[in-house]
């Protein structure tokens, strides 16, 4: 370290297998090259092109650094909330710069009514009940539906949102191909490199946490429930998704202004390992009429086909 200065210690951004393998060139060119397609085939523009992703809460915020007097052993500081109840958050965006109320998703099977008062939160939220506290068909047929309701009246307009299970559902395919919303399923394990939702949500729980301490200070250290996450959760909302926040978003990831090359090689180094090209011998092995050299013939025809294809 003191012989090379331009090192220094990171901590690593954990990555799993899956995301490693396919965030590659391949997949990234081929998924740049089917929404070019779509945008140029529908006409679009920044105001019809919207993203939806989903995130997880807990009821009580993080702690962080605070300031104490030297040599003290232990610094206390009492917990924002009585609960680690898991909540889900669904923001959807567009690449306008604006973006439509968002969802909530509580844990419970029983409607608890006024969860979502309070002057911060965005009017027209709308708040949904599982017994995971996750996203399923049936909230995801309500999320559509609200998605409907709350965007401009024209179309067609592209909503683009991860595979998970969760989102395919025919009911819902239906009502979007009778509304005219084009849904467009981002490539498997690749959501860290091309969905703009995502790009906001670290700021989107720094300031929950900011907010969650607000909160305490001015209600005689309350601890935030059910009732009132909504409240301090939409304070956040406000300070993190401007409209030059959310352009920021799409610009990282290349959908608009539409740019294939904005992701960095550096980023899609790590698929890299998972790239093992086939060797195949000379055409001249396969003069023997058997089963393996069949096979070897097959391997080598398929190679060449891949290797066309790229």
């Amino acid at each position: 370290m003191r012989d090379h200065p331009q090192l220094s210690f990171r901590v690593p951004q954990e990555l799993s297998k899956a995301r490693a393998a396919k965030g590659n060139p391949i997949i990234i060119q081929h998924y740049f090259k089917a929404l070019q397609q779509i945008i140029h085939e529908h006409s679009l523009t920044a105001d019809r092109i919207w993203n939806m992703d989903e995130t997880g809460f807990n009821i009580s915020a993080r702690l962080h650094k605070v300031l104490a007097q030297k040599g003290t052993r232990q610094v206390h500081k009492v917990a924002a909330g009585n609960s680690n109840e898991h909540i889900s958050v669904c923001p959807t965006i567009s690449a306008a710069g604006t973006y439509i109320p968002p969802l909530f998703i509580y844990k419970g099977v029983k409607v608890i009514e006024d969860l979502l008062s309070g002057s911060s939160v965005p009017p027209g939220t709308v708040a949904a009940f599982t017994k995971t506290g996750y996203m399923h068909e049936t909230i995801f047929k309500m999320y559509i539906e609200h998605f409907n309701r709350s965007i401009p009246p024209a179309r067609p307009v592209l909503l683009m949102l991860d595979g998970h299970s969760s989102h395919i559902d025919l009911v819902s395919i239906d009502f979007c191909r009778n509304n005219n919303i084009l849904l467009y399923v981002l490539p498997s394990n690749t959501t860290h490199l091309l969905q703009p939702c995502e790009i906001p949500f670290k700021k989107l729980k720094s300031e929950f946490d900011k907010a969650s301490d607000r909160y305490r200070m001015n209600n005689d250290f309350k601890v935030i429930t059910k009732h009132s996450f909504a409240q301090v959760l939409g304070e956040a909302f406000s300070e993190t998704y401007t409209p030059n926040a959310i352009k920021n978003a799409y610009a990282a990831t290349g959908i608009w202004p539409l740019n294939p090359n904005i992701i960095n090689p550096d980023r899609l180094a790590p698929s890299l390992a998972t790239e093992k090209p086939l060797i195949l011998p000379p055409k001249s092995t396969y003069q023997h009429n058997t089963r393996a050299s069949k096979t070897l013939q097959l391997e080598y025809e398929n190679q060449e086909l891949r290797d066309h294809i790229e």
